[in-house]
């Protein structure tokens, strides 16, 4: 095991043994690259130097972050902050010991990546990543040409495999010295044996999820959170926050399923999303996913 200080310089003095095979990546787990005599980390978008503390190329977000320089390192606070490759769209999945682990978007299971892809198809769909995503990112095929209003916060996306949880969650947070919002959105993959049992296709039903989420949850409450906090109003983030842990201790969101089905004006956006969805992915298939989607949540109302 290799001990460094805060900012990446290795401790002098010992650090010699080497243990198991001898690798390149160190520093928060990035390849060492010491061609030239560089010694500088790949961390895949810039490279950065631990001798200095400094990048040596110009963030690709810096717009989002006037009040920093362009080339210092995870915001002069690498207690509090990784910068793990540049990029604000993050996608995740849950490994065999329950800990998550960053990955990429190609990493994530088939019909995961088809269902987000089939989500960023669709205008709906298209336009809410579009608020997050910062120019040049991408979901599989699906380009976003220009940085989104909502770029400097953060949307994370985790993959995980649970029997007897939800199929989807989604939540907003605020980390310990943030100066952004995060917002967690979670699949969960483990009934597709059952989807498919049943004569649903996974893919379809995954996108019906995504459309949940985004629709039927984060657009209820994400502009006005994201103004409040933007805005330095934090007594009105805190009560949007004390709101939706009341709206999910509530049967995981009941208030909200509850109005979708009974077609309130709010959730309009679902709506639109699912006749979009059919253009994008098997009408059919849709048709029986939803039935099944919305049987579910009728089973659950009070």
């Amino acid at each position: 095991r290799i001990n460094f200080y805060p900012f990446g310089l290795e401790h002098k003095g010992y650090n010699n043994t080497i243990t198991g095979r001898e690798h390149p990546y160190d520093y928060n787990g990035k390849e060492n690259n010491q061609e030239l005599g560089l010694n500088w980390h790949d961390f895949g978008w810039r490279n950065y130097d631990a001798s200095v503390g400094r990048w040596f190329n110009i963030d690709p977000h810096s717009e989002n972050y006037y009040s920093l320089s362009s080339y210092n390192s995870f915001a002069n606070n690498p207690i509090s902050f990784v910068d793990p490759d540049g990029r604000d769209l993050l996608f995740w999945q849950k490994n065999d010991d329950g800990k998550w682990e960053q990955v990429e978007f190609n990493q994530l299971s088939k019909e995961v990546q088809e269902s987000l892809v089939a989500f960023a198809e669709t205008e709906e769909g298209f336009n809410f990543l579009s608020d997050f995503a910062n120019e040049g990112d991408k979901i599989g095929d699906v380009e976003f040409g220009e940085t989104g209003k909502y770029a400097k916060h953060e949307l994370s996306f985790g993959e995980f495999n649970y029997y007897g949880g939800a199929s989807g969650s989604s939540k907003a947070k605020l980390k310990n010295g943030d100066d952004k919002l995060t917002f967690e959105w979670t699949l969960n993959t483990a009934y597709s044996g059952d989807q498919r049992s049943d004569g649903i296709d996974p893919t379809t039903s995954n996108a019906i999820t995504n459309g949940h989420e985004a629709f039927i949850h984060y657009s209820q409450y994400i502009d006005e959170l994201i103004e409040a906090f933007d805005s330095g109003d934090m007594n009105r983030v805190n009560e949007i926050f004390k709101e939706r842990k009341q709206i999910a201790r509530n049967g995981g969101g009941r208030p909200e399923h509850n109005n979708y089905l009974d077609s309130k004006p709010e959730f309009k956006q679902m709506r639109s999303y699912l006749t979009q969805l059919k253009q994008v992915l098997n009408p059919s298939s849709v048709n029986k996913a939803l039935k099944s989607h919305d049987n579910n949540l009728e089973r659950r109302r009070n």
